[in-house]
């Protein structure tokens, strides 16, 4: 088994190259414009602080969850300090995660070196750090999720507060974001599925991840039951982004918005808007905006819609599951490959999605005997059940993050690579690993598509004029009009 031995001095000067290397990435990033003046779901997020703070929240059921935003608004800060204030918390988040990579590393492979490796690769992965910067929760909600896998696999003979711990940190995680329903609803089954049948501990244990979930998502029924009058423990707006997931004309990368909306308030949701203008073009317009019945109405649009030609749902998901794989990362309110290109920072780091993805493919067909069998089982089971999750809707950068720090677990066992070799199993590694990074890193279904780098010089725009540097305003408006010659904001 590998260990450190004379190697913490090595260590350390990787530790500390990584965090100077975080260090300047939060620098640069907070002298840009977007650093600056935050856009689309992050500028969002500031509104809803601000209606937070002044107590202005609207009288019905929450359309979005709002822990995050909540986390914000508590800060003594002013409005305009947050977005700075947001940056410390992202990396201070980012490097908790690190550290919740090492344990679980730990605990899967059994070696400090594994575990160094694995938290080193997601110190420095460079879509973390993107994110990480960013007013957004997701960040904020993988952190939660990360503590709570550390908990379940606490060896420990206290195994019901460890597990009570877990759910309790699921909880946050659903919270932030109800991506991570799925994989809290999971979790309890697969520790039945690992437990001996007669064992009553194994019951006790699922239990106790259940019961603290449950009591958050009963909390936030209740707030909504005081906001609106109806108990609902979960936000209400996945009901059309679940059909825009998956409806006719859907590319399964990304959210298109298909009507254009011009100035909307501060903290107001887009996409809301515009599911109840099409609600309304549907039943009527002065149909009653009731939540059961849009619900309903997108549910029943959808069923038809996939009933009606379920062969192209299924190459829909065929396509979903091509780009979950893939390398690039998809638009998510900016594209990942344009900013990348923006910033030093990002520019040089070779670590992304597919080489994480390979790593950790080599690291189980070289080490999977070395590893704790059991716990990657489990591992590989949270992913799945996140990943459906991810396949359910769009396959855009921020929705695949938390599968990130599970593959940096996984690669950790890459330090076993020396005691495994063997030329035989080397060759059938190796072809493997090339078939695999020819789907990762093709351009399958036109998976590395770059037109939307467009709407990232129009947010450039916006953000330049907000901060008076009117030369980058001019600038960035002049590449989207060349392109957009239509666009009446980029004139404005």
């Amino acid at each position: 088994m590998p260990s450190l031995g004379n190697s913490r001095s090595v260590l350390l000067v990787f530790a500390c190259v990584a965090l100077a290397y975080i260090s300047f990435w939060g620098l640069e990033f907070s002298a840009d414009l977007l650093g600056r003046s935050p856009v689309l779901d992050a500028r969002e997020n500031l509104g809803w602080v601000e209606r937070i703070r002044a107590g202005q929240l609207p009288q019905e059921p929450l359309y979005r969850a709002l822990l995050y935003p909540l986390m914000l608004a508590i800060l003594p800060l002013a409005l305009d300090a947050l977005p700075s204030a947001a940056i410390l918390i992202g990396l201070g988040c980012h490097l908790l995660s690190v550290w919740l990579v090492h344990r679980l590393a730990l605990g899967i492979w059994k070696s400090s070196a594994a575990a160094w490796l694995s938290a080193l690769l997601y110190a420095v992965y460079p879509v973390a750090l993107y994110f990480a910067v960013q007013v957004l929760d997701v960040t904020f909600a993988t952190t939660f999720f990360l503590a709570a896998l550390v908990c379940w696999f606490r060896p420990s003979t206290r195994v019901l507060v460890w597990r009570g711990l877990a759910g309790f940190f699921l909880g946050c995680a659903v919270l932030a974001r109800p991506n991570f329903l799925l994989v809290s609803l999971a979790m309890p089954i697969i520790g039945l599925l690992f437990s001996r049948r007669d064992d009553v501990r194994s019951w006790s244990a699922a239990l106790a991840v259940s019961v603290p979930l449950i009591l958050l998502l009963l909390g936030q029924g209740l707030i909504n039951m005081k906001l609106g009058g109806e108990f609902r423990m979960l936000p209400w707006q996945g009901g059309y982004n679940l059909y825009a997931a998956n409806k006719s004309g859907a590319n399964g990368k990304y959210f298109v918005q298909s009507l254009s909306f011009e100035q909307l308030p501060v903290g107001v949701n887009p996409t809301r808007v515009e599911s109840e203008v099409l609600y309304r073009q549907a039943k009527g317009p002065n149909a009653d905006l009731d939540i059961d019945a849009m619900a309903a109405h997108w549910k029943q649009e959808l069923y038809a819609d996939v009933v009606g030609d379920p062969l192209r749902w299924v190459g829909l998901m065929g396509r979903k599951l091509v780009y979950l794989f893939n390398d690039w990362e998809q638009y998510n309110n900016l594209s990942y490959g344009y900013q990348k290109q923006r910033f030093d920072a990002l520019r040089f780091n070779p670590l992304g999605w597919g080489v994480l993805l390979l790593l950790a493919s080599c690291a189980l067909m070289l080490a999977w005997q070395r590893a704790d069998r059991r716990g990657l089982v489990v591992l590989g089971l949270v992913g799945l059940s996140y990943a459906l999750g991810v396949l359910l809707f769009f396959v855009s950068a921020r929705f695949r993050l938390p599968l990130a720090p599970l593959l940096c677990v996984i690669a950790g066992g890459m330090v076993y690579w020396q005691q495994s070799y063997r030329p035989r199993r080397a060759a059938i590694i190796a072809g493997y690993l090339l078939v695999l990074a020819g789907v990762v890193f093709g351009n399958w279904f036109w998976a590395r598509d770059q037109s939307t780098f467009i709407q990232d010089q129009a947010l450039l725009a916006i953000a330049a004029s907000e901060q008076a540097d009117d030369l980058s305003a001019w600038e960035c408006r002049g590449m989207v009009l060349h392109a957009q010659p239509q666009r009446q904001d980029m004139r404005r």
